[in-house]
């Protein structure tokens, strides 16, 4: 990597020295702090929300099901871990915010967040991070609920179907006809 010099990675877990790849064999960590507050959360998924960068370069995390925000980061803490860039890097299967370590990583720094849903509100008022509300969801992304629909259908195609209900009826289950009848 050249520009950056350091990486951010979300944790549930806290007092980590060393980041270690995961099962997939890989470490990920991001540029933005307020995506690893979003990553943080294990429970985050494509089918209850969406996030990326907005046309102010900020990052957004809009709900796909009401009140998920609060759910998901309302009063829960997490660890932010900063890590040294020098063997990251970004694949085909990586986003642009998104970088992966092959390596075990060691902690530079541990920043500890007492509520993440606080915290991602005040980097909100600075202009550092944008909440969209289930509400206001289809004034930023006119097709969202559509989307939301192709998401859950292909997870039935890539996991089966039986997956795909079993999501539904935890998380968006007034999609559960639609993945029962495809």
């Amino acid at each position: 990597m050249s520009v950056m010099a350091n990486l951010y990675h979300g944790s549930s877990k806290g007092n980590l020295k060393i980041i270690e790849p995961n099962n997939s064999g890989y470490v990920f960590a991001t540029s933005e702090l307020a995506f690893a507050l979003i990553f943080s959360s294990r429970e985050r998924n494509s089918l209850i929300a969406r996030w990326g960068m907005n046309k102010e370069n900020i990052p957004y995390f809009c709900e796909r099901v009401e009140n998920i925000f609060n759910t998901l980061y309302k009063g829960k803490p997490a660890y932010i871990y900063v890590l040294d860039d020098k063997n990251f890097f970004q694949n085909d299967r990586t986003w642009k915010y998104e970088f992966i370590s092959e390596k075990e990583e060691k902690v530079l720094e541990e920043i500890y967040v007492e509520d993440i849903g606080q915290y991602l509100l005040k980097m909100e008022k600075e202009n550092k991070f944008q909440l969209i509300r289930y509400k206001d969801r289809k004034e930023y992304f006119l097709g969202i609920d559509e989307e939301t629909i192709k998401i859950v259908l292909s997870i039935g195609k890539k996991y089966g179907k039986e997956r795909a209900i079993k999501d539904c009826k935890k998380w968006r289950p007034d999609l559960l006809e639609i993945v029962k009848r495809s």
